[in-house]
């Protein structure tokens, strides 16, 4: 069965402002099975595991996201306001 593109999106949406950010990440990675350079799917993807404090997962779906689109600004201020955090966070447990 082919996967409609739009309505995964527009589910991803739904489900990170509903708080639901286990299963926006669970439909972000079934997306990027299938298209695994979207811009849009790899930042929601960094969003929502921001959300429930997966650093790793955040930083390496930020960072795929800028790889493929470098100069989206809501993109670079969200990685900066992630990094700052985890930074600090980091800084604390010391």
């Amino acid at each position: 069965m082919e996967r409609d593109f739009r309505h995964d999106i527009q589910s991803i949406q739904a489900h990170l402002t509903q708080g639901r950010f286990d299963a926006a990440i669970k439909l972000c990675r079934e997306v990027l099975d299938y298209a695994p350079r979207e811009p849009n799917t790899l930042y929601m993807l960094g969003v929502a595991a921001a959300q429930i404090g997966d650093a790793a997962t955040t930083r390496e779906a930020f960072s795929r996201a800028l790889t493929v689109t470098p100069d989206r600004i809501d993109l670079l201020l969200n990685f900066g306001n992630f990094l700052q955090n985890f930074i600090c966070t980091e800084v604390q447990r010391f």
